[in-house]
């Protein structure tokens, strides 16, 4: 799936939004449309009623960064391209395919 290896994937992220202080912070104010993990194992996070893109480290628990989408767009859906290179955020409302790019860990320490 999506989220990781199975519907497992689903409940972990839902579970880590529920649980802990930290996401929950994040994610004040609007309902979690989208859940998903990317390749550095952080966790993704479309808000619909806050209109927010949230990305959070699942190792710290912390909030690495908010992005803030047009007003009442309704973020709704993630996915990645096939390398991991860009996001992809579909806005609902405003009928638009949001991409942005994301930091590829190598592995090769570059």
């Amino acid at each position: 799936g999506l989220l990781g290896p199975g519907p497992e994937g689903a409940n972990h992220g839902k579970d880590l939004v529920q649980r802990h202080p930290a996401f929950q912070r994040a994610l004040t104010g609007g309902l979690v449309s989208s859940l998903l993990f990317d390749r550095q194992g952080r966790l993704w996070v479309a808000s619909k009623t806050a209109a927010s893109l949230s990305i959070l480290d699942t190792t710290t628990r912390a909030v690495v960064q908010t992005i803030a989408l047009p007003r009442a767009s309704q973020p709704h859906g993630i996915a990645f391209a096939p390398n991991g290179s860009a996001a992809y955020v579909v806005l609902e409302a405003a009928g638009q395919l949001l991409a942005f790019g994301v930091q590829v860990d190598r592995g090769d320490g570059a």
